[in-house]
């Protein structure tokens, strides 16, 4: 009987310590999971918010030389120039070029550029129903090739008194880790720095949306934006708001803080919460 008993609880031991084993490794799968994915997700959203602010910096000095009659313009730490045509204040369309050249240059903002940004735009970037088409041309960011277009329309303001821009993006991202892709269609709200209209370092962005993607490793995931994410053209990085992210049935949440321009977010899981780094 004793004997019975004894094989009972070895029984129940292995049972246990094998549901046990299951449940932590899939706890282990999902925060990799989770991690990984929420990590290629922020990654793609910065390189394309660079190519945002720098779409939106070479507008704003274009307005700026265009009042002041200055053909030839260097920006980024004369890294790029600037070319508009036709050069005047009211004739729309208009053609924007900012060319950073064929070799690597080191611009104001410590970061490597290379190819061209094509812009044609209906009109200036602070002025309502201005729409706005961005086209990158053989452009790298650190050696991060940079396809696809952003399209931003503005609206006009809204009962707060800020201006806001409707944006679709549809691009890629590409470097010797591989292919990342992001569709979205969001709203940006200029929060802060509209009233000093050519200075763009100073600009506060709170962005609301969805969208999809997928990761160097080919997986497809949605998110939707719950809580407005902060975006400051004098950081690179998401500094608040919270996300959604959804890859097949795993479903888990994206924090970016409190507003401090630091690379860290934290994904929350299965209950439990990870830290996550965001490089570029």
């Amino acid at each position: 009987m004793k004997k019975l008993k004894f094989l009972a609880f070895v029984a129940f031991l292995i049972t246990f310590t094998t549901i046990f084993s299951s449940c932590k490794k899939e706890d282990e799968d999902k925060k990799e999971t989770s991690t990984s994915i929420a990590t290629e997700y922020a990654f793609t959203e910065i390189v394309f918010k660079d190519l945002y602010n720098q779409a939106v910096r070479g507008m704003l000095i274009a307005h700026d030389s265009v009042t002041g009659g200055t053909k030839s313009v260097n920006l980024s730490g004369n890294c790029a120039t600037l070319t508009i045509i036709p050069f005047d204040l009211l004739t729309f369309p208009k053609e924007i070029t900012i060319n950073f050249g064929t070799s690597n240059c080191l611009c104001d903002d410590g970061v490597y550029r290379r190819g061209e940004i094509f812009i044609t735009t209906t009109g200036w970037y602070e002025d309502s129903s201005t729409v706005i088409n961005i086209t990158p041309k053989n452009y790298f960011v650190n050696e991060n090739y940079i396809d696809g277009t952003k399209i931003i329309t503005n609206k006009g303001k809204n009962t707060n008194g800020n201006l806001v821009f409707n944006l679709v993006i549809k691009g890629k991202v590409s470097n010797s880790r591989g292919t990342r892709t992001l569709t979205s269609a969001r709203e940006n709200e200029w929060i802060e720095g509209d009233s000093t209209i050519f200075n763009p370092f100073d600009d506060v962005y709170m962005i609301r949306g969805g969208g999809e993607g997928t990761t160097a490793k080919n997986e497809s995931y949605k998110f939707v934006i719950n809580s407005a994410l902060r975006v400051q053209t004098n950081c690179k990085w998401i500094t608040e708001g919270s996300l959604t992210i959804t890859f097949d049935k795993l479903v888990f949440l994206v924090n970016y803080g409190d507003g401090t321009c630091d690379p860290n977010a934290t994904v929350y899981v299965n209950g439990y919460s990870y830290p996550i780094t965001i490089g570029q």
